[in-house]
């Protein structure tokens, strides 16, 4: 996406902030693909969590800045396990993620001294 490698970093029981009561989800740049020091990037999209059956589903949407230091984009509690559990997770415990991006703009910049 935007000629760079993208990947998903997906915690089931919630990263360290989400008290392993929340699915934590993040869009996060590949080491090698991370802007440099005078370069941003922005980027929109929504991820969703699909039912069973492939249809209805829990979604979030969002716009974000990449910039160097920049670790990634995403949330801490992007659903409740509760819910999850109860309304997405097939008999085999399987999660199936729905994910739409694009990268909007690249730019380069310069601060003012």
């Amino acid at each position: 996406m935007g000629g760079r490698k993208w990947f998903i970093e997906l915690y089931p029981k919630g990263d360290s902030r989400a008290d392993g009561k929340w699915l934590s989800v993040y869009l996060c740049l590949a080491d090698s693909d991370k802007p440099k020091a005078d370069e941003k990037i922005f980027m929109q999209g929504h991820v969703g969590v699909l039912d069973p059956v492939g249809s209805k589903h829990f979604s979030r949407t969002g716009k974000r800045w990449h910039a160097e230091s920049s670790r990634g984009w995403g949330w801490v509690q992007f659903l409740c396990l509760t819910e999850l559990r109860k309304l997405y997770l097939d008999k085999e415990d399987t999660l199936k993620l729905e994910i739409e991006f694009e990268v909007v703009s690249a730019t380069k910049y310069s601060p003012i001294i």
